[in-house]
């Protein structure tokens, strides 16, 4: 299921562009020279089409770099917008750029500590997180944190947040004791602003888990992610995303225990959950679809691993990226079920 990139802080980035392109057009007293910029001032423009929006800010921001007629700050923030349009549409390279234009600016106009250039700091952690370059992600996560103690204290939602990012990438690059010690501190400031049933608390219990599960505890990664279901289905209900991530995160701790019944139950749960909500083609889904097909292996299931794996493949066309290593895989065990040497036409 596709999901649309107009999210409600993307809606407000989207105004501050057509306040933007009004401003400039105001400025230069002429619409006919750029009728890009004369489209999208007019506040009953449709903004759905993501083509339609990337090239409107190439517009503005061409405009900016043409004239003066746009205050250095804004133009900056449209940048940052650009990013974080950019990285919603995957174009990671895209929102790195702009980024790292909209983070130089922000320092020499306003300095390192302020709110705009954390924000800034902090959308280059995320990006280089979800680039698996956790290193990189650690720097500009600890350059935020540093400002955001400055400049909001201990307990803001920004601090918290970073934290728990933090912990996150220490997770990653194995530095466990520092990532516990992370979320220790997210998770307690976060107990007391925001209370146990929010959103933000359970995804810090829920990245407790998985550290509980890095460290080989077993037993006190179960208590952590059943913490996190039962929240996360109290808050956000039974088809939320958070939801059905917590009841794979379970059901993959469970196989690790030998706990087969349990968890089938969960990982079908968790494939159910991610088709109906984001789709067949998502990744999401297609690991799901990856590891019952494992349990089914390891069991001797061979029709139902058969099945499942079959489905995977022919989900894998929808899904795109690089997952050849995952398919070339199970393309291997159908081979091996099939018994016959055929070949799946990918």
């Amino acid at each position: 299921m596709a999901q649309s990139f107009t999210t409600d802080s993307m809606k407000s980035s989207l105004i501050r562009l057509r306040i933007a392109a009004h401003q400039h057009l105001i400025a230069r007293e002429d619409t006919q020279q750029n009728p890009g910029l004369s489209k999208l001032a007019d506040l009953r423009l449709d903004l759905d089409d993501p083509q339609v929006v990337e090239q409107l800010y190439r517009s503005v921001l061409r405009a900016a770099d043409e004239t003066s007629s746009l205050k250095q700050i804004d133009v900056l923030n449209i940048v940052s917008d650009f990013g974080n349009f950019c990285k919603d549409q995957g174009k990671l390279e895209e929102a790195k750029k702009a980024y790292i234009q909209a983070l130089e600016g922000y320092i020499q106009e306003v300095g390192p500590k302020n709110s705009f250039t954390l924000d800034t700091f902090y959308n280059l952690g995320n990006l280089h997180s979800e680039q698996d370059d956790p290193t990189r992600a650690e720097e500009y996560y600890v350059q935020c944190l540093e400002g955001c103690m400055t400049v909001f204290g201990a307990k803001h939602a920004m601090t918290l947040s970073v934290y728990n990012n933090l912990g996150n990438a220490y997770s990653d690059k194995g530095e466990l004791k520092k990532a516990r010690k992370m979320y220790t501190q997210a998770l307690k400031g976060k107990l007391e602003v925001f209370g146990l049933n929010h959103t933000s608390t359970l995804n810090t219990i829920n990245n407790t888990a998985n550290l509980y599960k890095l460290r080989r505890k077993p037993k006190k990664a179960e208590e952590w992610y059943a913490k996190a279901l039962k929240g996360h289905e109290m808050v956000s209900g039974s088809k939320h995303v958070s939801t059905i991530d917590a009841v794979y995160n379970l059901g993959l701790l469970q196989a690790d225990q030998g706990k087969i019944s349990k968890a089938e139950d969960l990982l079908v749960r968790a494939l159910a959950g991610y088709t109906e909500t984001l789709g067949r083609e998502h990744a999401f889904t297609f690991d799901t679809l990856y590891n019952l097909g494992n349990l089914y292996i390891d069991q001797g299931r061979r029709k139902e691993a058969k099945d499942i794996y079959s489905q995977a493949v022919a989900w894998y066309r929808d899904l795109g990226g690089d997952r050849s290593d995952d398919v070339c895989y199970i393309q291997k065990q159908l081979l091996l079920l099939a018994g016959d040497g055929g070949i799946i036409d990918m």
